[in-house]
């Protein structure tokens, strides 16, 4: 492809809106991460809001939640390990 052929004005376009997503799910998981992180950590035995269901419940979803991005990678990397390895388990 010749440099001249390259549609920059879309790339620029594609560019803005990938960085607008980013600032709008940054915006939103920073302060939604720092709250729960904070119950979390005040509601955990020894601290000062000693809540232990609190504590369990926030634990399970945010453990929960962590896991979901390795499981998609897993699935997402599946046929690459068929492919090499001949089997996708093991």
């Amino acid at each position: 492809m010749r440099a001249d052929a390259i549609p920059w004005p879309l790339i620029w376009q594609a560019t803005r809106e990938t960085l607008v997503m980013l600032g709008a799910s940054l915006g939103l998981s920073v302060p939604i991460g720092l709250v729960i992180g904070v119950l979390v950590f005040l509601t955990s035995p020894g601290q000062f809001w000693r809540q232990i269901w609190v504590h369990r419940t926030l634990s399970l979803i945010v453990n929960i939640t962590r896991s979901v991005p390795f499981i998609i990678m897993l699935i997402y990397v599946m046929p690459l390990t068929r492919w090499l390895v001949g089997t996708s388990i093991a």
